[in-house]
């Protein structure tokens, strides 16, 4: 996957995912410009960003900075299919109990 191969060779990211920003082109560096300039997203979908960062921390891939405003991500684990399928596979588990 591309995008933790980008979270791979950064410490701490920004969500960087401003649809007005990423529009202008003058959005930082980070999960969402990424998503714009080099998967070739368009602006709605890089709100996703947020959802992806949510998604690969629960599962144990990234981290988040815990901040309220400025929310970063760093990667933790490379493994993150495995991850992020024992996460899903634990949610059903939970849901159906």
């Amino acid at each position: 996957m591309a995008l933790n191969k980008y979270m791979a060779v950064n410490q701490w990211v920004p969500l960087a995912n401003n649809v007005e920003k990423l529009k202008n082109r003058k959005e930082k560096e980070g999960i969402g410009r990424f998503l714009y300039v080099h998967l070739k997203w368009n602006t709605t979908d890089c709100q996703l960003a947020g959802h992806l960062g949510v998604i690969f921390s629960l599962s144990g891939v990234w981290e988040f900075n815990g901040k309220e405003r400025g929310f970063q991500f760093r990667r933790l684990n490379k493994d993150w299919r495995d991850l992020i399928r024992g996460y899903y596979c634990q949610s059903i588990t939970v849901d159906e109990e």
